[in-house]
C-alpha cells in the first residue's frame, strides 16, 4: 500500500503553471481603410443569373448565325438517343467498325 499524500501538498495542474509572459510584438491587425486607396477597391463579379442569362443570350445568336433551330436540334438529339439505344442493345461480339484516320 502506498503512503498517503499529505493534505498540505497541492496537486499540480495546468492552471497552477507559471503563466508565460507576453511577446513584445504586437499581433496582426487588418489595414484601415485610408482616404487615399479609396477609389480602388476589387471587381465585382457578377451574379449567377447575370452569367446564365448571358451564356443563353450568346448561344441564340450562335445558332441565329449557324441557322438551325433550337426545335431542330432537339428534334436531333432525340434521333441519335434512339439509334444509341438500338446500339447498345445490339450483341458486340463479332462486331467490325471501319475507321479512316
Amino acid at each position: 500500500m502506498l503512503p498517503l499524500v499529505p493534505t498540505h501538498f497541492a496537486p499540480v495542474t495546468a492552471q497552477q503553471d507559471v503563466p508565460r509572459p507576453r511577446p513584445d510584438v504586437t499581433p496582426v491587425t487588418p489595414p484601415a481603410p485610408s482616404a487615399g486607396n479609396a477609389g480602388v477597391e476589387l471587381e465585382r463579379r457578377p451574379d449567377e443569373q447575370a452569367l446564365k442569362d448571358e451564356y443563353q443570350r450568346r448561344r441564340k445568336r450562335r445558332e441565329q448565325a449557324d441557322g438551325t433551330l433550337e426545335g431542330e436540334a432537339l428534334e436531333e438529339l432525340e434521333e441519335v438517343e434512339e439509334l444509341g439505344e438500338g446500339v447498345q442493345a445490339a450483341p458486340r461480339k463479332g462486331l467490325w467498325i471501319d475507321v479512316e484516320v
